[in-house]
């Protein structure tokens, strides 16, 4: 492993990008005054890292919210790949460091850490969010009310009542364009789904399918496991 000083955190995250990436990185925050901490907590919440990008360019700006592992890896590349249609116009994280890393590296014009910056933003269209399982219910709701398109990874909700005030949402809002709103089931789009759906395709009766996989390990204190497990 390699260890890197606070200040250095660009340079930790380019590490782990790399080729001979190491097995972990370690961030040395030495020896914190209060001095130092208040002037933490007194940075920015917003940090433009492309003032160059217009803000309407007849593509689809598309805000990040959170930027952890799954998003880093899939979505971020995916929207990169998809560029003649969408754009990654800000990335949100509740550490700002990570979320101006994503936002420096694939071009997005800002970084935050303030989830109010993204839906009051009337330049984003549509939100993709990829926290943790319990906020997004909550934060899918409030994207809906901006009028902002949804794209939120599964669940969208870990209890009913949080099912709930999305339906009603829905069901009490009469206009003709509502924001669409979508949850990612990224298994029904896997290769092996793709070809399952090929030798069915005519089936007339209805079709159950049950697998098992082998997700890897997660310890017991994960957060996954007190927000509905691994769904």
């Amino acid at each position: 492993h390699s260890t890197y000083p606070i200040q250095d955190i660009e340079q930790a995250f380019e590490i782990l990008q790399s080729e001979s990436k190491p097995l972990m990185v370690i961030l040395d925050y030495g020896d914190t005054n209060l001095d130092q901490l208040e002037e933490y907590l007194s940075y920015e919440k917003k940090v433009i890292v492309n003032s160059n990008i217009k803000s309407k360019n007849g593509l689809i700006n598309i805000a990040l919210v959170g930027s952890g592992a799954f998003a880093s890896a899939v979505h971020v590349p995916n929207i990169s790949k998809l560029s003649k249609k969408y754009n990654l116009y800000a990335v949100m994280n509740r550490t700002g460091q990570s979320a101006k890393y994503i936002a420096n590296t694939y071009g997005a014009k800002y970084a935050t850490t303030s989830y109010d910056e993204i839906i009051n933003d009337q330049d984003i269209d549509a939100v993709l969010i990829a926290t943790r399982h319990d906020s997004h219910a909550e934060l899918s709701l409030r994207a809906l009310n901006a009028n902002k398109h949804v794209f939120v990874e599964k669940p969208l909700a870990i209890n009913q009542s949080e099912l709930d005030a999305i339906k009603k949402f829905y069901d009490s809002n009469h206009t003709s364009d509502k924001p669409i709103l979508f949850t990612g089931f990224n298994r029904r789009f896997s290769p092996y789904s793709n070809e399952i759906r090929k030798h069915t395709n005519n089936r007339i009766n209805p079709l159950m399918i049950q697998y098992r996989m082998n997700a890897g390990y997660l310890p017991d204190d994960h957060w996954v496991h007190k927000d509905g497990g691994r769904i």
